[in-house]
């Protein structure tokens, strides 16, 4: 089920990330159950660097109503920094398969559809392909 999120990522003294955006509640609950590293960059100043796991007290549902989020789409409404729109810390999340897929190279979303649901980014099919190849 689709939901309105916001959130308020810590970041220590340096400030937070704050968003306001649409996802699939599932997604979220594996994001913060799985412990998924995020890597936002270098967001907050050069050489800030920021990465890490959004934790449960850090993204809160907003709501459920399709109406609602129907408006926030239909108007472009979401706003600031979206966790699964970012890139991948291969070096901070665990179980990352070594399978012709350089997952560090790819969004969040795109690992959750694969852990989730087996989906290859479109991207990497034929190195996926290749790979399994040679698993035979």
């Amino acid at each position: 089920m689709k939901a309105l999120f916001k959130m308020s990522f810590d970041c220590g003294r340096m400030g937070n990330l704050e968003g306001v955006f649409i996802a699939d509640t599932e997604d979220v609950e594996y994001l913060i159950d799985n412990h998924i590293s995020v890597y936002f960059g270098e967001v907050l100043g050069k050489h800030s660097e920021i990465s890490g796991e959004v934790c449960r007290d850090e993204i809160k549902m907003i709501t459920t109503d399709e109406n609602v989020i129907g408006i926030v789409q239909e108007h472009g409404l979401e706003s600031g920094y979206n966790p699964f729109d970012e890139t991948l810390c291969t070096c901070e999340t665990k179980d990352v398969p070594d399978n012709g897929v350089e997952w560090g190279d790819c969004m969040v979303q795109d690992f959750i559809d694969f852990k989730r649901k087996g989906i290859i980014p479109e991207y990497y099919q034929k190195s996926y392909q290749e790979w399994q190849e040679s698993q035979k």
